[in-house]
């Protein structure tokens, strides 16, 4: 009984896996939407695919907190002003906070993560393909374990990014670090502890364009915009 629940559980992952093989894009329209330039397109494709696939949601992010009685205000405005800045990046997917029964829940100022990473001080789960058998984002959870702003970088990876392969010229909240170059740079990003820059802005814009389907294949996208990897 063991093993045919397992064939059955395998037979559909593939079938899964194989039906979203073959979402296309329409090249045409999607560019349409602003004429994108070649490195935008390029950034996009280094950012926006962890597993060389599209993962996104397509119903209303519910973010809930969790154990809000730890925190101090500021702590909870904080997710709040990120909502904020979020909701019209990914319109026409709405982002709210819930006080329950959320299906994106936060959890700040903990003890400790479900990861044995050493040093590391925020963490991300969207559960795998294997348990969802869609490249939909349907449920995620976030975890901060200092007073810090990771918590945003670690809510960019619920939505769907992943860290660029190079680090850009300009800075972007889901690099995994990044270099000041220059002391005005530090301080600007100090006394805006929540600063996203356009070109983040424009690749979450990107994502959520609904041209851009959960499931698309990173080397199919270069290739219908036209664009070189020697990678796929």
């Amino acid at each position: 009984m063991v093993l045919l629940i397992i064939f059955c559980v395998i037979t559909l992952f593939i079938f899964v896996n194989c039906s979203q093989s073959r979402i296309e894009l329409n090249a045409e329209e999607f560019q349409k939407e602003r004429n994108y330039s070649k490195e935008e397109l390029l950034l996009f494709g280094d950012v926006a695919f962890p597993y060389n696939r599209i993962r996104k949601w397509n119903d209303d992010i519910k973010v809930e907190i969790v154990r809000t009685d730890r925190l101090n205000d500021a702590l909870i405005s904080e997710i709040d002003s990120i909502i904020n800045i979020l909701s019209p990046l990914i319109y026409p997917i709405k982002m709210y906070r819930v006080p329950e029964h959320g299906n994106l829940k936060v959890h700040r100022k903990v003890d400790s993560i479900p990861i044995t990473t050493k040093d590391a001080r925020g963490f991300c789960y969207v559960p795998p393909l294997i348990k969802t058998l869609s490249w939909d984002i349907k449920y995620a959870e976030v975890y901060d374990i200092w007073y810090s702003n990771v918590i945003f970088h670690e809510i960019l990876h619920a939505i769907g990014l992943q860290h660029p392969s190079k680090e850009p010229p300009f800075y972007m909240r889901i690099c995994s670090a990044y270099n000041f170059y220059s002391l005005d740079e530090v301080i600007f990003l100090l006394d805006n502890p929540l600063y996203i820059s356009e070109e983040e802005k424009l690749i979450i814009k990107m994502l959520y364009s609904p041209h851009i389907k959960p499931g698309l294949k990173r080397q199919k996208f270069l290739q219908k915009m036209n664009l070189c990897d020697n990678d796929t």
